[in-house]
Formats: C-alpha cells, structure tokens, sequence
C-alpha cells in the first residue's frame, strides 16, 4: 500500500517536472492516467492531495494557468474552490471550510442544553468556552425542544444572538457557535 502511494507521488513530481522542462502538456496527460491505473491495478484511492490535482474526466495533471483555471467563491460563508480543465472542460468543487470548524465536527458537543433550558448559567458556561476556544459545539436535548415548542434553528439562533457569536453550522439536534476575537 505505502508503495503504491509513494509510486503515485513520484510519478506525479517526475510528470510535472518533465513539463515544465519540455513544455509538453503530453507528460501531464499521460502522468495522470498512469497515477490512476496504479491505483485502480491496487484497489486503493488516489490520495486527496494528488487527488484535486488530476482530471476526474480525461485524467490530465492540472497545472493552474496552463491546462486548468482555479476560482474562489464563497456563497453564504461557504467557500469553495471551482477547478476547471482546460483540455475537457470538466468542473469539480473542492469545498474547503476554517480549520476550527472542521475540528470541532469531530468532537463530541462541549455543551448540552438538558430540561432546563437557556438558562443564564448556560449562556455564561457557553460564553467562557467561546472566550476559551474560539469554537463551541452545542446539542440541544429533544426533551427541551418537545417542551419548549421551538424549532431547533430558532433555539440555535437565540442562542447565538444572545452571545453575539456566528451561528456555523446545524446539523441535527446539534449546532457550532464561532466567535471572531
């Protein structure tokens, strides 16, 4: 397995390094293909990092400028990288979002909002986290939201308003409070 990437990895540089020696965009093309029938000969993906470098349609090596275009745009504070190639004209969105969001997914939730609801200790508890670490993942118990008659994006953005923080991301009972400093 660890041959096989390290294989892709090479293959990739030497193909890149032969274009730029020779200026033919045919090393490019055929170093594509090649890193993905090593990985398609070994039942093992191509890694993510060479992975948003190659054609998903005609399995070019993507060099910005010479045979793809790269944009930023962001919508709605979601932002996303468009790639485009040049050779097929194929697009693909790499979306990418702040490193402390993204690690806060991956914990389980600091806070829970139990029975008794948005209380005044909670907004404290939530407030010296948010001072603390910047990012809080906040769950919302089902018996409150059953008792208090509220949806969960109203709670979400009660919550958040009354702390002046960024409302992320809510996903289930669960939501991500960001606060910039």
């Amino acid at each position: 397995m660890r041959l096989a990437y390290n294989e892709m990895e090479r293959v990739f540089y030497k193909a890149t390094f032969l274009f730029f020696e020779y200026r033919s965009v045919d090393f490019l093309r055929y170093g594509g293909r090649y890193i993905k029938s090593i990985a398609q000969k070994t039942n093992l993906p191509v890694r993510d990092d060479l992975k948003h470098f190659i054609c998903k349609r005609c399995g070019a090596i993507l060099i910005p400028g010479v045979n793809s275009s790269y944009r930023i745009h962001s919508k709605s504070g979601n932002s996303y990288l468009k790639v485009k190639c040049l050779n097929c004209g194929y697009s693909k969105k790499i979306i990418f979002k702040p490193r402390d969001v993204v690690k806060s997914k991956m914990v389980r939730a600091d806070i829970n909002i139990g029975k008794n609801g948005i209380n005044e200790r909670i907004i404290k508890e939530i407030d010296t986290r948010l001072k603390v670490k910047k990012v809080v993942k906040i769950r919302i118990n089902k018996n409150f939201i059953e008792s208090s008659g509220e949806e969960r994006e109203e709670i979400a953005k009660k919550v958040s308003s009354l702390l002046n923080a960024e409302l992320v991301e809510i996903r289930g009972n669960t939501f991500i409070l960001k606060r910039n400093l």
